[in-house]
């Protein structure tokens, strides 16, 4: 299981080898007056989190570190999250 975290570092394994940057994304197109916009984004999250994951597995990290969102609207409708964070081996 890849290790994430939004913070820098994780306390206590230091960072051997940083990988460069990582990132996964995922639209979703909502409807007007839809009820579940949280479970929406929540899932989008998710999707770009395991993305972003995958790719820094190839790479051969054991922990992305230093992770961000990025919302964006494309129409009034669509939605993309975008997860970046930075791969690295511990």
């Amino acid at each position: 299981m890849m290790l994430m975290t939004t913070t820098p570092a994780i306390e206590g394994r230091p960072v051997k080898t940083y990988l460069g940057i990582v990132s996964g994304e995922s639209t979703v197109e909502m409807q007007f007056f839809d009820r579940n916009v949280e479970t929406h984004i929540h899932d989008a999250r998710a999707t770009a989190l395991a993305q972003m994951s995958a790719r820094a597995q190839k790479l051969g990290a054991s922990a992305v570190v230093g992770i961000a969102f990025d919302l964006e609207a494309f129409a009034p409708t669509v939605r993309m999250i975008i997860a970046t964070g930075t791969a690295v081996v511990l």
